[in-house]
């Protein structure tokens, strides 16, 4: 059974037409229940629907959001409809229209396909070794794939030198080595070179994506830089061609992350107004939890308890990150993260590692060795062992606690 050809409208943003139906008995009815899916904006309402329609389609997304919210169906889905992430509607592994495009060299398959062999093992040392039997000096168009492999796998390693060793070597820097080198050094903090990066995108005419301002703003999110994230997205509100490829709900995320990271936490606020009434992007779980996180560094258990209170009133289901977040803003208070700890497990959420160690850290801070030891019996209780966990946060808040020893 084919879906309807959609009568609704055409997506501002240029990818995907509307008419993404909620099932085929909707379809069969004729509701309008779309919703623009550009490049993974499924909680993105389309504008020309009704009032009416909008609930019903929330309703729709926030019943679904377990299942959309994962970054496995977003490349699943980009791949069948033939896009790549953030990309415009290319399949995955295509590169029309760039030099290397076609049929390929033996020899570079063969060095291509060991390359990704050695990036599978996780061996950087043996991927640099490879391309020294790239027979040009230096190499032609047509290595292009085999130096991307090669970037990709010492990005992912968190290699620094020699991913830079690999950029420069590289014969084509399209926009997808950019975003990976760029998307690299915001990750390992290196923004200085991030940004020399993004200027020279510039200055060689490669065209930056909403995928290469993603991953500046995730570099810049990351250290707080709550004033460069503002100004970059200004710049991209004045491109109206980035509608295209641009994941804004992803952009604003970025933002508000900044501001609350900040301890701005009026300015994050605003920056959520801002996403739902120019974008028409609903809150989610991930903006509260943004939010909190400004709570969290003062503290402010209740400005935090009434964020919570608005996301649950928002129909949105607390996430155990979310409940963790909440107890490490009621940290100043053992019984009131004990309360929270109560109803995390009345609705369900399982705790994990990350929820016992905010429950130390007020455990820490109330000095009763009883609050420790409650949160010590309570994680044996549930399988997790105290002498060798997992979690960072829960081995130093273990060791601050003096219950084992620092490595």
């Amino acid at each position: 059974l084919k879906p309807p050809k959609p009568t609704s409208c055409v997506a501002s943003y240029g990818l995907l037409q509307c008419g993404v139906w909620s099932s085929y008995q909707q379809m069969a009815a004729g509701k309008a229940l779309s919703r623009c899916l550009v490049g993974g904006l499924f909680r993105q309402v389309c504008p020309c629907q009704t009032a009416s329609t909008q609930a019903a389609s929330c309703s729709l997304a926030s019943r679904r959001s377990a299942h959309f919210e994962t970054a496995a169906y977003r490349r699943d889905h980009q791949q069948r409809h033939g896009q790549r992430p953030g990309g415009e509607g290319r399949s995955k592994g295509s590169r029309k229209g760039q030099p290397w495009g076609g049929q390929q060299d033996p020899r570079v398959r063969e060095l291509l396909a060991e390359v990704k062999a050695a990036a599978r093992a996780k061996d950087c040392n043996e991927v640099l070794q490879i391309l020294r039997e790239v027979p040009e000096s230096p190499p032609g168009a047509s290595w292009a794939p085999v130096y991307f492999s090669a970037l990709a796998a010492c990005c992912r390693e968190g290699r620094y030198l020699e991913a830079l060793s690999v950029w420069e070597d590289m014969p084509v820097k399209d926009e997808v080595a950019y975003n990976t080198m760029i998307s690299f050094c915001g990750r390992i903090k290196r923004l200085q070179e991030a940004r020399q990066l993004f200027s020279e995108m510039h200055a060689k005419s490669v065209r930056p994506s909403g995928m290469t301002y993603c991953a500046l703003l995730n570099g810049l999110s990351g250290q707080a830089k709550v004033e460069d994230a503002g100004a970059l997205l200004e710049e991209m509100k004045g491109h109206p061609w980035l509608d295209q490829n641009t994941d804004w709900d992803q952009v604003y995320l970025l933002v508000i992350t900044a501001a609350a990271r900040a301890g701005q936490l009026e300015r994050a606020r605003a920056y959520m107004r801002e996403a739902r009434d120019d974008r028409n992007i609903l809150p989610r779980q991930h903006h509260y939890n943004a939010l909190m996180v400004a709570c969290a560094r003062v503290a402010d258990s209740l400005t935090a308890s009434q964020l919570f209170q608005e996301m649950q009133q928002q129909g949105l289901v607390p996430r155990e990150m979310d409940w963790n977040i909440y107890l490490q803003c009621c940290r100043q208070s053992f019984a009131d993260c004990r309360a929270v700890f109560t109803s995390m497990l009345e609705a369900g959420v399982v705790p994990t590692e990350e929820t016992f160690a905010a429950l130390l850290q007020a455990a820490g801070l109330s000095r009763q060795r009883e609050d420790a030891e409650w949160v010590l019996s309570e994680m044996q209780g549930r399988g997790i062992s105290p002498y060798n966990p997992a979690s960072p946060r829960l081995r130093l808040q273990l060791q601050r606690m003096g219950f084992i020893r620092g490595r």
